[in-house]
């Protein structure tokens, strides 16, 4: 008999610690990367994609492990939960006082011997207060979830700005240099010019005075080059990298019209559903309170130096009558709790359906600018030339080379700016319908 005690007991802890529990488990599912994808992003160092620089960030920071932190404690308390369902053991011991305290029967009449033996007992039903527990640890471990993918959703936004902004920079650090290689031609013939007093002495200052304004912009966009370099740098944890933009630029059909169907795969809208259903749980165990508690109870006797039966069995059974209104203000505590939470699903999908909308409109409105900005370019390059050539010819100033100059300077600023932000659009919309999670997100690479 005891022997099956002790392996009934051995079963359930096995099982008990059987679960799952592994933190890099978790955080792969999630974020949807693998060992692999870790591997080839840190040989990949001197070409570095956008997804490589996600992966890197995903397997660096704490705050997803901190996060996955909530998820493991949410599990303990569903083991702990359903512990509760499983019979309690423990050994009793009693000693009874040689003399009996006066007035009360003797020790022999009590039913009560000196003596160690092993009480049990099984709850069969306590209201619904197991089964809310349970309920809701399980709720809890499927919140964690949805906050880490909101989290990594939080993430891949953070490494796609500070990437963007390091590729930005470079264009208009490329592009700044090559125009004041423009500028610094324009004075050389400018300079030829004046003197064979073809040109004004003014006109070479100028352009002097333009060439160091854009020295001071390349300055202070090597600047924030660094600054933007370093951002990436602390999220990736690297410091030393060349970037290799792969995105793939594909399209959402219809993001706008769909966007009530988009936002249901979102985790806030998710997060906020499961919250809705953790609050119709508190508020069907609260109502489990008028219920009546039943259990089974014995006891084997392993030493005793009295009289009496080796073990008893038996079943026991209580009836909430008075608790002092406690179970009925629960009641309503939990009713107004399922109330907040339907309010706040709501607000969440309109929250969502509109960030889905602003999203969609933004990539729109990039598509349109790129369109126009690139004609901008084109017209800016073949204006510069037109005017060098008239220059040459003495049919315009020195102020209309510099003003083409600023024109074809500007121009080409404003097209790379709209060609790496519209990416950066995408990016946003792809978040923003959930389409970028666990094991979707190499589609920023076009992989599926």
């Amino acid at each position: 008999m005891k022997l099956k005690i002790f392996i009934i007991i051995l079963i359930i802890l096995l099982f008990c610690l059987a679960l799952d529990n592994s933190r890099e488990t978790l955080l792969k599912e999630v974020s949807g990367i693998t060992d692999d994808d870790i591997t080839n992003a840190k040989n990949n160092l001197q070409s570095l994609s956008l997804f490589d620089a996600f992966v890197l960030t995903v397997y660096n920071t704490e705050d997803l492990k901190i996060g996955s932190e909530s998820y493991f404690q949410a599990l303990e308390k569903k083991r702990q939960a359903f512990g509760n369902f499983l019979p309690y053991l423990a050994f009793q011991g009693n000693y009874v006082l040689p003399t009996s305290i006066k007035g009360s029967a003797p020790a022999s009449n009590s039913g009560i011997s000196t003596g160690i033996s092993l009480y049990g007992r099984q709850n069969i039903l306590t209201g619904l207060s197991e089964w809310g527990d349970y309920s809701l640890a399980e709720k809890d471990m499927e919140l964690s979830k949805m906050q880490l993918s909101a989290m990594t959703s939080s993430l891949l936004f953070d490494v796609s700005t500070a990437y963007y902004s390091i590729l930005s920079f470079q264009d208009l650090y490329k592009t700044n240099n090559e125009i004041l290689s423009l500028y610094k031609q324009t004075r050389a013939e400018i300079a030829r010019r004046t003197a064979i007093g073809r040109s004004k002495a003014s006109d070479l200052a100028r352009i002097d005075t333009q060439i160091y304004q854009l020295e001071a912009q390349i300055k202070d966009i090597e600047t924030n080059l660094n600054s933007a370099k370093l951002a990436l740098s602390v999220l990736t944890g690297i410091d030393s990298f060349l970037l290799k933009d792969t995105f793939n630029f594909s399209e959402i059909p219809d993001a706008m019209e769909k966007a009530d169907e988009l936002l249901l795969m979102r985790p806030d809208v998710k997060f906020a559903g499961i919250m809705l259903e953790k609050a119709d749980i508190s508020h069907s165990a609260a109502i489990g309170g008028h219920l009546p508690n039943i259990y089974a109870h014995g006891a084997y006797s392993i030493y005793s130096r009295g009289p009496g039966n080796d073990y008893y069995i038996g079943l026991g059974a209580e009836l909430p009558i008075f608790e002092g209104g406690s179970t009925q203000a629960k009641i309503k505590e939990a009713d107004s709790q399922k109330k907040a939470a339907e309010l706040n699903l709501t607000k969440v999908k309109k929250d969502a359906k509109q960030d889905i909308i602003d999203s969609a409109m933004l990539l729109n409105s990039s598509k349109s600018q790129y369109d126009a900005y690139q004609k901008a370019y084109d017209s800016a390059q073949k204006t510069y030339r037109a005017v060098m050539t008239d220059y040459t010819r003495d049919r315009v100033t020195v102020l209309d080379v510099l003003s083409s100059l600023t024109s074809l300077q500007t121009s080409r600023n404003d097209f790379e700016r709209i060609n790496l932000t519209r990416k950066l659009y995408r990016i946003k919309l792809g978040i923003a319908v959930y389409e970028y999670s666990g094991k979707n997100i190499k589609l920023i690479e076009g992989v599926k």
